[in-house]
């Protein structure tokens, strides 16, 4: 990890984080600035607390299995209380002469680990083991009266309470998202009171679908499939959610199509837009209300692009030239002063992008 100054990328520090033994699950982790002015990264088994002027951190151990070849926290989120809520990914072999990433985590029947820690103390607060692996990211809803945490499971979205001191699952709202021949989702995300969640983080024989599902009751749903002769469909990004417009925007990587969506709680899921696009990252909702852009990355010829399109009629208003030879999962991150920042996979460069008047 390193920090870099936002006006020359020069490097001010850099923090090395090691991998402890061989073929150990070394699954990417994530780096989050908390309200208090920290900073937190998750990778492998371990949470650090940095000072972002120096530096300095602490680090401590998450569970994980014994005798799993080591477990990995793929990201974090903050509570209202300013907790840090994580969960783990554990693939029960060796890496070598085993089935890749999150297709073993699926494979291996070993449950998850979801974890809340302190963001001072970094004291573990509470600790459970979920049903089953799961694969996608963690999300916390802060919104309602009461906390809750989601995670999407091989077949069913999981809801946990979360107390000062818990982390309590929730029997009353578990829906199944996934139906035979699709896959696991990335992740949820909070729509104004549903909980919208995806298929087919891994590859699947069945088109990509997304539903929502009611936070109240789970058996008042919606659900789309957006890309109906989409296969074999494949997408790592979970649906970026515009919660000012109602409006959902999802992609499938395989397919090589994005698209846009309103959400209104009576019908559901209506089409606004859809374009051709081969995006492996996270969106990025940006601007002001009237006047959103999103940011995706594009995919041609062996070469990743980044692209921005108006968020109400999907037209391409501008696209960067190739920045890398690999499909890559990252965010295009938002800088200063209309800088946007696209981490490259296969030679580990940063590149800052300006938009210029054409």
């Amino acid at each position: 990890m390193a920090r870099l100054d936002a006006d020359t990328l020069e490097e001010r520090w850099r923090i090395h984080f090691k991998v402890p033994f061989d073929h150990y699950f070394d699954w990417p982790g994530v780096l989050g600035v908390h309200g208090n002015g920290f900073l937190y990264v998750v990778t492998g088994a371990k949470l650090a607390k940095i000072d972002p002027a120096t530096g300095d951190h602490r680090t401590i151990d998450l569970p994980q299995h014994a005798n799993g070849f080591g477990a990995a926290y793929n990201g974090f989120v903050i509570s209202r209380s300013g907790d840090i809520i994580a969960k783990s990914l554990e693939r029960g072999r060796p890496l070598a002469n085993s089935l890749p990433g999150l297709y073993a985590v699926k494979d291996s029947g070993i449950p998850a680990f979801l974890v809340s820690v302190d963001a001072d103390t970094l004291e573990i607060k509470a600790v459970v083991e979920t049903p089953e692996p799961v694969l996608g990211r963690v999300m916390v809803d802060g919104q309602a009266p009461d906390e809750f945490v989601y995670l999407p499971g091989l077949t069913h979205v999981w809801r946990y309470r979360l107390g000062p001191d818990s982390l309590t699952l929730d029997p009353s709202w578990n829906p199944q998202y996934v139906f035979p021949g699709e896959q696991p989702g990335p992740a949820c995300g909070m729509l104004n009171g549903w909980v919208v969640v995806q298929t087919n983080f891994l590859e699947a024989k069945k088109p990509l679908r997304i539903s929502a599902f009611h936070s109240g009751d789970a058996a008042v749903a919606h659900h789309h499939v957006p890309f109906p002769h989409g296969v074999p469909s494949e997408e790592y990004s979970k649906p970026a959610l515009d919660a000012a417009h109602n409006r959902v925007y999802t992609s499938d990587e395989k397919v090589g199509l994005v698209t846009a969506l309103d959400f209104k709680a009576d019908v559901g899921f209506v089409p606004v837009w859809q374009q051709p696009q081969t995006m492996d990252s996270f969106w990025a909702v940006v601007g002001p209300r009237q006047r959103r852009n999103i940011i995706g990355t594009d995919y041609l010829d062996c070469q990743d692009y980044v692209v921005w399109r108006d968020a109400d009629t999907g037209v391409e208003l501008a696209r960067s030239g190739p920045l890398d030879g690999r499909l890559n999962g990252n965010i295009v991150a938002t800088g200063f002063d209309g800088r946007f920042y696209y981490l490259g996979v296969n030679d580990g460069t940063v590149n800052e992008l300006t938009l210029k008047p054409a």
